[in-house]
């Protein structure tokens, strides 16, 4: 109770401090004519239209690198707390180490993406932030692994790792998405860009749960970590490409080749693939456990009725629960 009342608060402040904070200048937006319907399509349709016009056929994979460099975090996150719990970490220890030494974290995190990404560029931010993500993501299936609830200098240790790549990543990640809009249309375009990433993987982070319990901790966090890899894959194709035209290795990205469309394909099918594979593996030996807890009926686990076509009404055993 006290937690959310001292949140509660801390809100209240930044809502008042947003109150008292001077509008910032806007970019001159001409006023044209016409109706309500004219007025609507220039502020939605509009600034969609404009990304295909501006990025052309780099739009593919530009949306493929905001929609997927995220989701090793988001399939990690929601089984960070279920793996204290079922390792014996104290609640109050947790918290304490994730409001206290992680948020100092956090915090640096974001102040060092910031400075990488000013120094160097944010795409070679993002690719740092990339193997941070599969190094401090994979420092949990270490955890997982000695499962002993005396290791708390360890838990320190992770969860502040991964609270300091999760601020530099986000940094880096927020710097991207607003080089991508428009400052006309920023507001429009920025909005489309981060429900495009949340949508795809809070999507995928729903069967998180399943995997772990079918594949284990240890085995789920390596996968999981190992899906900042074609994330990193894809922060270097769209740094190098402008150096390798620089070069004079001029590079076409043209949706009238057949070779980018099959190159898309395959690109786009592997990284899916390997999602839908492991969801689908995991779903397997979650109807299997099911199934051997209640041998007088099949059940499923959430999900998975839909994943796996179960039929009918079926009923719940304890491992359901």
């Amino acid at each position: 109770t006290v937690s959310f009342c001292v949140m509660s608060l801390t809100m209240g402040i930044c809502g008042l401090m947003v109150l008292a904070m001077r509008e910032p200048k806007h970019s001159v937006r001409l006023q044209t004519a016409g109706g309500l319907g004219h007025r609507i399509a220039e502020a939605i349709i509009e600034p969609f239209k404009q990304f295909g016009t501006r990025l052309g056929a780099w739009i593919v994979p530009v949306f493929l690198l905001v929609a997927f460099y995220r989701l090793s975090d988001f399939t990690m996150g929601v089984m960070a707390s279920p793996l204290y719990s079922d390792i014996g970490f104290d609640r109050a220890i947790v918290g304490g180490i994730q409001s206290g030494p992680g948020l100092i974290a956090t915090i640096a995190g974001g102040f060092l993406g910031g400075l990488i990404a000013y120094k160097f560029g944010v795409l070679r931010a993002m690719f740092v932030g990339a193997f941070l993500t599969l190094a401090t993501n994979g420092a949990y299936a270490w955890l997982a692994a000695l499962n002993s609830p005396d290791t708390v200098g360890l838990l320190a240790v992770v969860i502040s790792s991964d609270n300091l790549a999760a601020g530099f990543v986000g940094t880096a990640f927020i710097a991207y998405l607003s080089s991508l809009t428009d400052p006309i249309n920023a507001a429009t375009q920025y909005a489309l860009l981060s429900s495009l990433y949340a949508l795809i993987n809070k999507f995928i982070a729903g069967f998180s749960g399943v995997m772990a319990d079918a594949l284990g901790y240890v085995n789920f966090f390596i996968v999981t970590a190992g899906y900042a890899l074609p994330a990193a894959a894809l922060v270097l194709f769209a740094d190098y490409t402008p150096k390798l035209e620089a070069y004079g290795r001029v590079i076409t990205f043209d949706l009238s080749n057949p070779m980018v469309i099959i190159g898309l394909f395959i690109g786009g099918l592997i990284p899916c693939n390997a999602i839908v594979d492991e969801i689908t593996k995991a779903c397997r030996q979650g109807l299997d456990r099911c199934e051997q807890s209640n041998p007088q009926g099949r059940c499923c686990l959430g999900n998975v009725r839909g994943l796996m076509r179960v039929e009918g009404d079926v009923p719940s055993c304890g491992a359901c629960q």
